[in-house]
C-alpha cells in the first residue's frame, strides 16, 4: 500500500509543477499581449495627436485635404 501511495504522491507532485509551468506560460502570453495592445494605443494616439497639429495648422482647404488623405 506504501508504494502505491508513493506513486501516487509523486504523481501529483508532477501535475502540479506541469499546472504551474502551464500558468506561468498563459500569464506571459497575456503580459505580452497586454504590451503589444499598449504599445498600438500608443502609437495611435500618436497619430491622432500629429494629424490634429497638422489640420490646426493648415494654410489651405487644399492642405487640409492632403492631410485627411496622408499625403503630407
Amino acid at each position: 500500500m506504501s508504494k502505491g501511495f508513493q506513486d501516487r504522491q509523486k504523481l501529483n507532485r508532477a501535475r502540479i509543477g506541469m499546472k504551474l509551468k502551464m500558468q506561468g506560460d498563459w500569464n506571459r502570453v497575456w503580459a505580452a499581449v497586454g504590451d503589444e495592445i499598449h504599445d498600438y494605443a500608443k502609437r495611435s494616439f500618436q497619430q491622432g495627436v500629429d494629424t490634429c497639429e497638422r489640420l490646426i495648422s493648415a494654410r489651405s482647404v487644399e492642405h487640409v485635404g492632403r492631410v485627411r488623405d496622408g499625403l503630407c
